[in-house]
């Protein structure tokens, strides 16, 4: 039998072998088959992920997860002990933890997204003990918890630690969720943890603005201040409703983040050396210009804090709702960029492709693309070709163009690329995932298995790599158009996340349809595949996510018993103090805020909040409002008007304070701005559809 010589250790050798034995099983007995009492019960776990999120730098260990039911569980290296105080009784360190452990909603609030994030910090003895973590709940609640290097400031019970900090010190982290505030914000619409090698992070708040910490321009602020607003906004009724951040963990990519506007427009603001879909901001790294700028060039490190968010051309009519930034290693000119549309269209930027001057050992065609396009891309005006010092082509779109759709699919609902690897792309590559729930792949694959960056998504190959049935190494796919690949690993998931580009800690958690969590890459606490060992094994294959009980060593606390709970807010809506601002325009789709005046006589949580009637609808997947004072209060809720007739039947409730109707067919009241008091508004009796 021949070994492969790529093998780090004996150990790593013998580990694959025990990978190879354990597929066979799984193949013989199937994957849904009982196991013999004698082994216990399968390391498969009962939760149904939403998402789940992992920190990009490559010496961070930790991973978050929201499950379907709105419940949050993390896993990982526990470093600084930002997930329990359990410790080895011979060393004090802290027990790492291999499976997922629960963490209590805060408050009884409902989560609606988690983030994982790493910081890096030159503190002694702490290279991988800068982790932390965000949630964002349903009301708006912002929350942290971890280890706080300066991210989170204004929390008097949770401190900013210094380089140098005591790593095994449990009294500086914290494992319960710490409420933020930012420069006056309490409500929040969303937030987002950039790549470890940036060292920032974004929140946005209710009343629209999106607010930075940390990096920007090559400097670091440990405090928070507002991003400006995109040229020619109206100051009075422009609000940013999401923010993407990067997810790569190339130093490259640094300071970079997507925007999206109430007005539909998504909008690009960060280091713009490379290609980041708009023309203007266009690098040519062989004439060292931005040939596109019509001016003078944008600076390649701009200030976050007051560089303007530069629009990023789509087509009209489409509405953007995911970003990827996946960079890469030490190019920028090479770094890729994607985005997924309501339609289930998707768009790809930046690298696209490569030729090469003479054949590549064992590989039948001199070019590759990352992904095929719906059509030709236009020269000069979307496509930019770049020559190689080897005389090799690499092939570049200045702006975002239509990904071209798999067989028989009618949408890609996610995206997902894995980097490349140096200065020189020879290896890039990505996969979407289809309305089907079928995966594919495009791009460049050595496909060995002791490379990290590209293992095979196409069929199992045993760690001897034998040959079995049609071997696919190594494989490049060269059409422009056409998908010819499907991962037939992926079949039934429905998203795929993970750092674009990690070294040796390449990692990437697969949900499936059904909700089941897997994971696929190299081998650590933050896998979650429970009590396992962390010496760089690596499986080319998914796994299954550990049962959350598995791990006897680090009990989980477990569930709290029931649903999710929380105080009920009483109060009575002031239907004459109603606005909509800014009004909308019949026939134009909009977003815009419902501002309802409640007296508040018991703090809590309104809900549900409903919508009906002229085309409007809850945005960004509000269903509740609280607060925790009693009084007067003004909730804004985010409205989606898709420019249906505007007519007298406009009718909204929040929870327990009432209902309204109100006749936007009136002409819109002029303040600062257009918005409709809404004065004619008048209570509805319960069980009564009219005033």
């Amino acid at each position: 039998m021949k070994t492969n010589t790529k093998y780090r250790t004996t150990d790593q050798l013998r580990a694959w072998q025990m990978l190879h034995l354990l597929l066979c099983l799984l193949a013989a007995t199937g994957a849904n088959a009982q196991w013999g009492a004698d082994l216990g019960s399968p390391a498969m776990s009962s939760l149904t992920w939403d998402h789940i999120s992992t920190a990009s730098d490559p010496t961070a260990g930790l991973t978050i997860g929201l499950t379907k039911n709105n419940k949050m569980y993390v896993w990982g290296t526990n470093a600084s002990f930002v997930i329990h105080t359990k410790a080895a009784t011979t060393t004090g360190e802290p027990i790492q933890q291999y499976s997922p452990y629960y963490v209590p909603s805060p408050a009884g609030e409902k989560v609606i997204k988690v983030a994982a994030g790493g910081a890096a910090s030159t503190a002694s003895g702490a290279s991988r003990a800068n982790d932390f973590f965000g949630c964002l709940t349903e009301s708006g609640k912002l929350y942290g918890w971890g280890v706080n290097l300066g991210y989170f400031p204004g929390i008097p019970s949770w401190p900013v630690l210094p380089a140098g900090y005591n790593a095994s010190d449990s009294t500086l982290s914290r494992r319960t969720p710490q409420q933020i505030t930012i420069l006056g914000e309490s409500q929040f619409v969303d937030f987002d943890f950039a790549n470890a090698s940036s060292n920032f992070w974004v929140a946005i708040g209710a009343s629209g603005k999106a607010y930075t910490i940390g990096n920007y321009g090559g400097f670091h602020d440990g405090t928070f201040a507002a991003i400006p607003i995109p040229a020619g906004a109206n100051a009075a009724t422009f609000k940013y409703v999401r923010v993407w951040a990067p997810t790569g963990t190339g130093a490259s990519i640094g300071q970079q983040m997507y925007l999206k506007g109430n007005d539909g427009n998504i909008y690009f603001t960060g280091r713009v050396l490379g290609t980041v879909g708009v023309p203007s901001y266009y690098f040519d790294p062989v004439t060292n210009t931005y040939p596109d700028a019509g001016g003078n060039p944008p600076p390649s490190s701009p200030n976050l804090r007051t560089d303007v968010p530069k629009l990023v051309p789509f087509p009209a009519g489409e509405d953007i709702i995911d970003m990827k930034i996946t960079g890469s290693s030490g190019a920028d000119p090479y770094a890729a960029f994607y985005a997924l549309s309501a339609s289930g269209k998707a768009y790809g930027c930046g690298f696209w492709g490569r030729v090469f001057v003479s054949p590549i050992t064992n590989y039948t065609n001199k070019q590759y693309f990352a992904y095929p396009l719906a059509k030709s891309p236009t020269p000069n005006t979307e496509l930019a070709k770049v020559s190689s010092s080897a005389g090799d082509t690499s092939y570049l779109l200045k702006r975002f163009c239509e990904i071209a759709m798999p067989p028989s699919a009618s949408k890609i609902i996610d995206i997902y690329d894995y980097g490349q690897s140096g200065t020189n792309p020879r290896r890039m590559a990505c996969v979407v995932i289809t309305d089907e729930y079928k995966a594919y792949w495009a791009g460049h694959n050595d496909n060995q298995i002791s490379d990290l960056y590209f293992p095979n998504y196409l069929q199992y190959s045993d760690p001897f790599r034998t040959p079995r049935c049609n071997d696919a190494r190594p494989i490049a796919t060269p059409s422009k158009t056409q998908w010819t690949v499907e991962l037939i690993n992926y079949r039934g998931a429905a998203k795929i996340s993970g750092p674009a580009y990690g070294s040796i800690t390449m990692r990437k958690f697969i949900i499936s349809k059904t909700g089941r969590g897997y994971f696929e890459g190299a081998i650590y606490s933050y896998s979650g595949l429970g009590r396992i060992g962390e010496n760089n094994r690596i499986t080319v294959f998914p796994i299954p996510i550990a049962n959350e009980q598995l791990d006897v060593c680090n009990s989980n606390p477990g569930e709290a018993v029931g649903t999710v709970t929380s105080v009920l807010g009483v109060g009575t809506i002031d239907c004459s103090k109603t606005k909509l601002s800014p009004a909308p325009v019949a026939g134009t789709p909009s977003q815009t805020t419902l501002m309802v005046s409640v007296n508040v006589t018991t703090a809590g949580t309104f809900t549900p909040i409903t919508v009906s009637g002229s085309g409007m609808s809850l945005g960004n997947g509000i269903t509740s409002v609280s607060t925790t004072t009693t009084g007067v209060q003004t909730f804004h809720i985010p409205i989606q008007y898709d420019g249906s007739a505007l007519t007298n039947a406009f009718q909204f409730t929040v929870g327990s304070a009432g209902s309204c109707t109100a006749d936007l067919t009136q002409k819109p009241n002029k303040e600062v701005t257009n918005v409709w008091s809404l004065t004619n508004c008048s209570a509805i009796t319960p069980g009564v559809l009219s005033k």
